[in-house]
C-alpha cells in the first residue's frame, strides 16, 4: 500500500475500525510450519495454534484460495499465508482428491526473482519477497533495471534495523527453491 493509499485507507476506515480489522487478520492469518509427520497453523497474534498428523487427514484438496484440509471437520488454509508453498510441497501421496501433477506444474513454473533469488515469480510478483518484476511501469520510476534491483537488493537483505548488517543469500525458504542462476547486484559492503 503506498503513502497516498494510506491516507484514503485512513480516512474511510476511523483508527477504531481500523484496530479491529488489524487484530481481526492478527488472529484469522497463520503462518504454517511443515513438521515431519504434519503441520502446524500458528496465529499472527500466536494465541491460536493448531496441530495437525497426517495420519488423522482424510483428505487434501486444492482450492481457488488454498487448501482445504479434511480431518474431523474441514480446515481452509490460505494461499496467501506464509508457509503455503511450503505445505503443498510436502503433502504425502495417497490423497486422492489432491491434485500431484497440477502442484508439481505449478511449482515448476515459477521464475526466478532478481531480487531474493528464490524460484518464486508468479503473475510479475514474487510470492516471497513481494516485489514486482522489472516492467513498463517501473521502468517510469528508476533508471535502469540494474538499478531497480540493487536498491530492492539492498531493502530486502538488510537485517533488522541495522543497515550496517547485509545478509546476502538465497538459501531456500518457505517453499520456494533457490535460483541457481541469481547473481546479486550488491556486497554485504554496500550503504543503503
Amino acid at each position: 500500500m503506498g503513502f497516498q493509499d494510506s491516507i484514503i485507507y485512513q480516512l474511510l476506515f476511523p483508527k477504531k475500525s481500523l484496530n479491529n480489522r488489524m487484530l481481526h487478520s492478527l488472529k484469522t492469518t497463520f503462518t504454517i510450519t511443515c513438521l515431519a509427520d504434519g503441520f502446524k497453523l500458528v496465529s499472527m497474534n500466536n494465541q491460536n495454534q493448531l496441530d495437525y498428523k497426517w495420519s488423522a487427514v482424510k483428505d487434501v484438496v486444492i482450492t481457488k484460495d488454498g487448501l482445504e484440509i479434511t480431518t474431523d471437520s474441514t480446515q481452509k488454509i490460505s494461499r496467501k499465508w506464509q508457509g503455503w508453498h511450503q505445505l503443498i510441497r510436502e503433502v504425502p501421496q495417497g490423497y486422492g482428491n489432491y491434485n500431484y501433477e497440477f502442484v508439481h506444474q505449478y511449482l515448476n513454473s515459477l521464475e526466478g526473482c532478481d531480487i531474493c533469488g528464490l524460484k518464486a515469480v508468479y503473475n510479475n510478483e514474487c510470492l516471497h519477497c513481494g516485489t514486482e518484476v522489472w516492467s513498463d511501469d517501473i521502468k517510469e520510476l528508476s533508471e535502469s533495471k540494474n538499478d531497480y534491483v540493487r536498491e530492492e537488493q539492498l531493502l530486502w537483505f538488510i537485517v533488522g534495523v541495522d543497515p550496517e548488517k547485509i545478509d546476502i543469500n538465497n538459501k531456500p525458504e518457505n517453499g520456494f527453491e533457490s535460483n541457481p542462476n541469481w547473481k546479486p547486484l550488491i556486497s554485504k559492503y554496500d550503504q543503503p
